[in-house]
């Protein structure tokens, strides 16, 4: 009914169930989250053997460990092999015995990131450790081929040549430094299109406002919503949604809250994000166009982003031309996290002249931003001379999608 986790709070199955029951009666799909590679000083006694950890040496004398401070910790964590059939199997029966108690839709699974290090299995053999996580996902997907997977790449870790192959439905980066900027996470996202032939789609775990995290205070608005309008441009997700938005890995730490302004933006972006998620999220080419404001509204440049300039990045899906205009022009900083909560909002564009270089016969042009009348799309006038397109862009706070016919 009750047990303590590994830092010492109490975890009860009430509360547990009644979250997966909350989330499904949503249609959310619920995964159970564990490390690959974690047991704890008395797993001895649950069945754990020496043979199944990694080594800091080749004669197993000293086991790999995630030291933790004692209290509020109850116990290191320490590191078996994912690549060991016996773990494998054993930890999979763990999590199928979990599933029967709490109807989880798949499983979560997490790593450290990378060890930096040399380690070795019981028999003194040079363990590739992100090499271990395609069979380690292979064997959890064979022992529950009914549930959902996805792994944790800790700034990529093991993703291209390891994770994005295995089974999991899509792929999760948790994004730390030296990740720091915004064309870091465009870049993230478009690996992974690569890396899974296009097949999976990226969440991002990113934190925001972290240095301010530690005490109460607000989330900064301007800096959650430029790195949302980054990711979801580029056609990823972010994880920072639940109960309270996400300011530091410790998931319960709640110290910073939303104001309702940015409550109700964020309602508005997600609602963005799922209206317009063919264009957005289902395949397409990146490419550049050929813009220039004429009246000097703004200055613009293409991805990434340079200092005093809108930045604009193309996008083909299909018969559709689609350019995203995210305001950069006061932005203060590139830096995505805006750890100390200072990036300032910018400054609203009206009615920019623009010269698209545009090839082919244009049939309509519109656009919608989740920044203006709630993401509806409004149509556009147009001139076409040649290959030259001139339109005027009404309205640029944060984020506009233009689409071109």
């Amino acid at each position: 009914e009750s047990w303590k986790e590994i830092g010492n709070r109490t975890n009860y199955k009430k509360t547990v169930l009644n979250y997966i029951s909350l989330a499904h009666s949503y249609n959310m799909k619920t995964l159970s989250y564990n490390l690959l590679f974690g047991a704890l000083e008395d797993a001895k006694a649950d069945g754990v053997k020496d043979e199944w950890f990694m080594y800091m040496d080749k004669n197993h004398q000293n086991k790999e460990i995630f030291a933790l401070p004692k209290p509020p910790f109850k116990s290191d964590i320490f590191f078996t092999d994912p690549s060991n059939v016996e773990w494998q199997n054993y930890i999979g029966a763990k999590t199928k015995e979990a599933f029967e108690v709490y109807p989880f839709d798949g499983y979560q699974v997490d790593q450290v990131g990378n060890r930096d290090k040399k380690l070795y299995d019981y028999s003194g053999t040079l363990i590739d450790l992100p090499a271990t996580y395609r069979s380690f996902m292979e064997s959890m997907k064979k022992q529950m081929p009914d549930k959902l997977l996805v792994m944790n790449a800790v700034t990529q870790y093991g993703q291209e040549k390891s994770i994005s192959k295995s089974p999991v439905n899509f792929l999760y980066s948790e994004v730390w430094a030296p990740d720091e900027e915004f064309k870091d996470l465009a870049r993230i996202i478009q690996e992974n299109d690569r890396w899974s032939n296009d097949q999976k789609k990226s969440v991002l775990c990113a934190y925001m406002n972290y240095d301010i995290a530690g005490e109460k205070g607000w989330f900064n608005k301007p800096g959650v919503l430029f790195t949302n309008a980054v990711i979801f441009s580029f056609g990823g997700a972010h994880l920072e949604l639940g109960e309270h938005m996400l300011g530091r890995e410790y998931f319960p730490n709640n110290n910073l809250q939303m104001t309702a302004d940015l409550e109700k933006a964020m309602i508005v972006y997600y609602d963005f994000l799922t209206g317009y998620e063919n264009l957005l999220r289902d395949g397409g080419t990146f490419n550049t166009v050929l813009l220039n404001c004429t009246n000097d509204k703004m200055k613009l440049a293409a991805w990434p982003p340079q200092s005093g300039h809108v930045s604009v990045q193309g996008k083909k899906v299909g018969t559709k031309q689609i350019l995203h205009f995210i305001n950069f022009a006061n932005a203060n900083s590139f830096q995505w996290r805006d750890a100390k909560g200072t990036q300032p909002a910018p400054k609203t564009i009206t009615n920019a002249i623009i010269e698209a270089n545009i090839s082919q016969k244009v049939s309509k042009v519109w656009v919608a931003s989740p920044d203006i009348n709630y993401g509806i799309p409004q149509t556009l006038d147009f001139t076409q001379k040649g290959s030259t397109l001139t339109f005027t862009l009404p309205e640029l706070k944060y984020w506009d999608m233009l689409v071109i016919e």
